[in-house]
C-alpha cells in the first residue's frame, strides 16, 4: 500500500442502520485521505461511536442530507472535500480515492468528480457533455451528490448559501454544477471506478423539490442562467441545445504549440499560436515580439508549455523593450475576466533550465510574483511588492496566482494565474 496521504477530508454520512458500513467505509480510506469524518444521526439518541484515527460526529437526527452537508462544509480542512454516503458499496474505495485526487492534480480546471454511480437519477445517458483523453472520465452537466468531490472554490462557494429551509439537500448537486460552468469549471464522471447505490429515498419527493427550488434561488443570475441551460440539455434538449448554449463552450489558446495544440484545460475548441502555420487552428505569431492576433477577452483558457524559457527580456521595440513582460500582457489581455492561464517551464534551480542552449529566460519560484498576488488554498491574498515592481517594469495587467510550484521530477515551474479585470 503507498504511504501517500491526499489532500481530501473525506466526510462518511451515516444514519440509522448504517454505522457499521459507515466504519468499513473509513478504514478503507483513511490510510490515504489526511482527514476522515463520520458524520451520523441515529432514532437512538443514546448511542455512540468512536473509530481510531477517525473522528466521528453525532448530530441531530432531524438532520437530513441538507444539514449534514452544511456541517461538512463547515468544517471540511482541506482542499478536496469528498462525501460518500454509507449506504454505498464500492469494490475499492482506496481507488476512489487515488483517482480523484489524480483527477483534481492532471485537470487543473476540474471542479467536481464523481465516480460512475449505479443507480442514480443522473445517468451519463442523460448528462455526458463528452469524452475526455484517456477514456474514463466524461465531462457531464450533472451528477449526484451520493459520492462525489468538491475542489475549494466550488465548496467555498456552497458554504455561502443558506440550508437551514433545505434539510432533505435536494439542490445541492445543481448549485455545484451553475458555480462550476459560470466560473470556468468543469464537473466530470470517471468511468473507470464505479458504486452502487440502491434505488430507494425515504422522504416526500415533492416536498424535496419545493425545498431544491427555494434553495436554488439564492443563485446569482449568471448561475441562474448556467443552470436553467444545464437543465435543459439533461432534460432532452441535446438534439436542439448545443455546448455554447448550455452555457459550456469554452476557448482555450495554446502558445508555441507547434502543429497540435494542448488544450490543458479540456476546452471545447483550442486555437495555436507558433512561428509556422501547421494547420488552420495554428496562426503566425513571433511570441514576445508581435501582438497576438486576438481581440481583447476572447478566450477563457491560455497555455504555454515549454515556451517561458525561450523569450528573451531584452531586444524588444520600445515601448515594448522586454518581450517577455510584453508576453505577459498579451495574455493578460486576450484572456476573459477570470480566464486562466497555465504555463510550466524549466526553471532555476534544475539542470534543465540550463542544459538547453536555446533557452534565454531563466525562472525562479518568484517570478510569477511580479504578475500577480499570491491567493493560498483559503482565500487569502499575500501582497508581495515585487507586483509594484512589476507595473514599474511595464506589466500593465493583473493575476491572481492560483498555483506556483516546483515540479522536481521534470525540474519545471508550474503557474496556473486567473486574470483580474
Amino acid at each position: 500500500m503507498t504511504s501517500r496521504q491526499y489532500p481530501i477530508h473525506v466526510f462518511i454520512v451515516s444514519w440509522t442502520g448504517k454505522h457499521e458500513a459507515s466504519r468499513y467505509i473509513a478504514k478503507q480510506v483513511r490510510a490515504l485521505a489526511v482527514r476522515t469524518t463520520i458524520i451520523y444521526s441515529d432514532v437512538d439518541q443514546e448511542l455512540a461511536f468512536s473509530e481510531k484515527d477517525i473522528e466521528t460526529v453525532k448530530v441531530d437526527n432531524e438532520w437530513y442530507w441538507g444539514r449534514k452537508f452544511q456541517y461538512c462544509l463547515k468544517h471540511c480542512k482541506e482542499d478536496i472535500l469528498l462525501i460518500i454516503h454509507a449506504d454505498t458499496e464500492c469494490s475499492n474505495w482506496r481507488d476512489v480515492i487515488q483517482r480523484c485526487s489524480d483527477s483534481f492534480d492532471a485537470l487543473v480546471d476540474l471542479g467536481v468528480y464523481s465516480p460512475e454511480i449505479d443507480y442514480t437519477f443522473w445517468s451519463l445517458d442523460k448528462t455526458a457533455i463528452e469524452g475526455m483523453p484517456g477514456g474514463m472520465l466524461v465531462k457531464v452537466a450533472q451528477t449526484d451528490g451520493i459520492v462525489f468531490a468538491l475542489k475549494r472554490p466550488v465548496w467555498e462557494r456552497l458554504k455561502a448559501l443558506d440550508y437551514e429551509s433545505n434539510n432533505l439537500g435536494w439542490g445541492i448537486d445543481w448549485a455545484a454544477m451553475a458555480y462550476c460552468y459560470a466560473n470556468n469549471l468543469f464537473a466530470a464522471v470517471d468511468r473507470g471506478i464505479k458504486v452502487i447505490h440502491p434505488k430507494s429515498t425515504g422522504y416526500n419527493t415533492q416536498e424535496a423539490k419545493q425545498l431544491e427550488n427555494r434553495f436554488l434561488n439564492q443563485l446569482t443570475n449568471a448561475e441562474k442562467g448556467v443552470l436553467k441551460n444545464l437543465i435543459d440539455y439533461v432534460n432532452g434538449s441535446k438534439s436542439a441545445l448545443g455546448k455554447k448554449e448550455a452555457g459550456i463552450m469554452t476557448i482555450s489558446l495554446d502558445l508555441g504549440s507547434g502543429p497540435s495544440p494542448q488544450n490543458p484545460f479540456k476546452a471545447t475548441t483550442v486555437y495555436g499560436l507558433d512561428r509556422e502555420a501547421f494547420n488552420e487552428n495554428v496562426k503566425i505569431c513571433d511570441l514576445g515580439f508581435e501582438r497576438l492576433p486576438y481581440d481583447d477577452s476572447t478566450f477563457d483558457f491560455c497555455s504555454a508549455f515549454d515556451l517561458i524559457e525561450h523569450i528573451p527580456r531584452n531586444g524588444g521595440v520600445p515601448p515594448n523593450a522586454n518581450p517577455f513582460i510584453f508576453l505577459m500582457n498579451e495574455v493578460w489581455r486576450i484572456l476573459k475576466p477570470k480566464g486562466r492561464f497555465y504555463a510550466q517551464t524549466p526553471a532555476y534551480p534544475f539542470p534543465t533550465a540550463f542544459s538547453d542552449p536555446t533557452h534565454v529566460n531563466f525562472i525562479t519560484p518568484d517570478t510569477v510574483l511580479y504578475f500577480g498576488t499570491h491567493v493560498t488554498g483559503d482565500g487569502t491574498r499575500l501582497n508581495d511588492n515585487r507586483k509594484d515592481l512589476g507595473k514599474r517594469y511595464g506589466f500593465v495587467g493583473d493575476f491572481d496566482i492560483l498555483r506556483n510550484y516546483s515540479n522536481q521530477a521534470y525540474g519545471h515551474q508550474i503557474w496556473l494565474l486567473e486574470a483580474v479585470k
